[in-house]
């Protein structure tokens, strides 16, 4: 959880000290190597492709569950008909 909402500390609206106090949090959250990687990458102004990334898989996740719901009701239109 806390690598998915790493991006969202380096926004703009957040100043040095704000975006330090959120660093630490998400650390508390669950640090791992994964997570300072991502937290280097993004101080490195890679925080863009952070946040298309995870935009991307959740389009991608919402437009699988929609045509798993058009499928589930054809079939259960064809079993009842």
């Amino acid at each position: 959880m806390a690598i998915i909402h790493s991006a969202y500390c380096f926004l703009p609206i957040f100043n040095q000290e704000e975006r330090a106090e959120l660093v630490t949090l998400l650390k508390q959250l669950g640090d791992s190597p994964l997570l300072r990687l991502r937290i280097f990458a993004l101080s490195l102004g890679l925080a863009p492709f952070f946040e298309w990334e995870h935009h991307t898989e959740l389009k991608l996740k919402g437009i699988v569950k929609d045509w798993l719901s058009k499928l589930k009701n054809m079939t259960a239109v064809k079993v009842a008909g």
